[in-house]
């Protein structure tokens, strides 16, 4: 019942699962661990991104917090929420957010604060 559970959540997310997997096979990102449903992945050229059942972070060692992980498993779970429509919805925005800063802090952006929310991220060092 659950492999049927996760086919029917991959079809549901299949944008985003398609742009991760395509992204992972283009840098050749290596697997790290798995947080609850999500596929953590590595070394790819960006802080952090989730994008259907992948997280990919650039430097998952050195520079990955706990709040970060659970920040971007907060999006896994906007991915479930809308969908085919992630991207839209939340994935557009984000990315404005970081690379205009729509809000004193990165964090402080609907998106952001929401998939905090959802993580279950309490507390977070702001690295401006």
């Amino acid at each position: 019942m659950k492999k049927i559970l996760h086919f029917f959540i991959f079809i549901w997310t299949l944008p985003q699962n398609l742009l991760g997997l395509t992204l992972i096979i283009i840098y050749g990102l290596p697997f790290k661990t798995k947080y609850k449903s999500a596929y953590i992945y590595d070394k790819f050229p960006a802080e952090g991104i989730s994008l259907g059942y992948f997280i990919l972070f650039d430097d998952y060692e050195h520079t990955v917090s706990e709040a970060d992980i659970k920040h971007e498993y907060g999006h896994f779970i906007q991915n479930l929420i809308f969908g085919p429509l992630y991207l839209l919805v939340i994935g557009i925005f984000s990315e404005l957010n970081y690379r205009f800063h729509f809000s004193k802090s990165y964090y402080n952006f609907w998106t952001e604060k929401w998939a905090d929310r959802l993580g279950g991220v309490t507390t977070r060092n702001i690295k401006q």
